[in-house]
């Protein structure tokens, strides 16, 4: 018994922890963006952002190549994750935003959750046994917190880390959603989270035409979702071998980026809240606002800015709903919140926490059309994905190490 109520104060723990790790990073974040929205010059910043990151991971002894896969494959593996984790992603994307990047905040908080899990596990000299699981509440903890979505995060933590049939069948699975509604009551006490938009029964499809070209949006969508992935992998790859050297990594990848930012106008700088947010409230875009979004969010990641990867696809899965709402005639917000599920489910290869996240946060209204996106994101993530491990040099898959 004492056991047992040892691990649920471990879950409830570390479910704090993710649901702080968080809170802090939407502040933060929100204030990034708002000092660049009143101060555009700087955007000069993007030139030293880069190697002020560097310096800062130098100093923590963190390795500066920790991305949020390789936090995956460590939790899986059972290893701890560097509590200094969570300051370095922090401020990396701090930095990154308040100098006009465009990155996302939800794969921040994952690594930020797992950092702070870390730490907590070991002031609580949690067993070895249970390391994996604590740390993956943590993760399960963060993104509930940032998406409002219990549910959903129980689920994608638990398909992107892949545990095995012996994990799975652990009853130390269970810390996983008791931090994930845990976190859920921080966030909600802290006021944070995305506007999602709950669809009114009332929206959908009035004739099959509709309905068969609502279909071809989520496959539009998975397929956007696909280029923004494609996209990151083979700038990362190509650039980690043609500039080796990170400083010159750095140099080059800032100067591009603050190229784009100069001739956009900053238009799409930051973590693509102000964009769903726009679409949550029926605001149209273009094919062309999907095409430069994901062009800016695949450059500062895919040259090692440091930021998260999962609030770019919700933002490019919502603008291409916007976008394709009126050529089909249906709700601005019912097709974005179909198109956002779609490329969820496909850059992330998490399809059920995809489905489920699109009920959570929409209602039920739409279901039909989250169940066919889906099942379109899962055929499209079996060849690529944010977590297969896989990185690409000039169009050539390599597997990561």
């Amino acid at each position: 018994m004492h056991r047992q109520l040892a691990i649920i104060g471990g879950a409830v723990s570390v479910g704090v922890a993710g649901g702080c790790a968080s809170v802090i990073l939407t502040y933060t974040s929100a204030w990034a963006e708002e000092i660049f929205a009143q101060y555009p010059l700087m955007i000069i910043g993007i030139l030293v952002a880069p190697f002020l990151t560097w310096l800062l991971y130098r100093v923590t002894h963190v390795d500066i190549n920790t991305s949020t896969y390789g936090v995956l494959r460590a939790t899986q593996a059972g290893n701890h994750t560097s509590p200094a984790l969570a300051l370095d992603i922090i401020a990396g994307t701090f930095l990154t935003l308040v100098s006009g990047g465009a990155v996302g905040k939800e794969g921040a908080a994952i690594q930020a959750g797992a950092a702070f899990s870390s730490g907590v596990a070991r002031v609580l000299r949690l067993p070895s046994a249970v390391i994996p699981y604590a740390i993956a509440a943590g993760m399960a903890g963060a993104f509930s917190a940032l998406m409002l979505a219990p549910l959903a995060a129980i689920l994608f933590i638990i398909e992107i880390i892949k545990f095995n049939d012996e994990q799975i069948r652990s009853p130390y699975l269970l810390m996983i959603p008791v931090a994930s509604f845990v976190a859920y009551a921080v966030a909600r006490l802290c006021n944070v989270g995305l506007p999602w938009q709950v669809l009114s029964e009332g929206v959908s499809a009035t004739s099959t035409a509709q309905i068969a070209l609502i279909a071809l949006g989520s496959l539009l969508a998975a397929l956007f979702a696909m280029l923004f992935v494609a996209s990151m992998k083979v700038i990362s790859g190509t650039t980690s071998i043609l500039l080796a050297r990170p400083w010159l990594r750095y140099l080059v990848g800032a100067v591009v980026v603050l190229a784009f930012v100069l001739v956009t106008h900053g238009v799409y700088s930051g973590t693509g809240l102000r964009e769903i947010t726009a679409v949550m409230h029926g605001s149209v875009f273009s094919v062309v606002d999907v095409v430069l979004k994901i062009a800016l969010c695949a450059l500062c990641l895919g040259f090692g800015f440091k930021g998260g990867e999962i609030l770019p696809v919700f933002c490019l899965g919502a603008l291409c709903g916007a976008w394709w709402a009126p050529i089909v005639g249906v709700d601005v917000v019912f097709m974005g919140a179909i198109c956002l599920v779609a490329a969820f489910g496909a850059a992330t290869g998490a399809p059920l926490a995809a489905l489920v996240f699109g009920v959570e946060v929409f209602g039920f209204a739409a279901l039909p059309y989250f169940v066919f996106a889906a099942v379109v994101g899962a055929l499209f993530s079996r060849f690529l994905n944010l977590y297969d491990g896989k990185t690409f040099t000039l169009g050539v898959p390599l597997d990561r190490p």
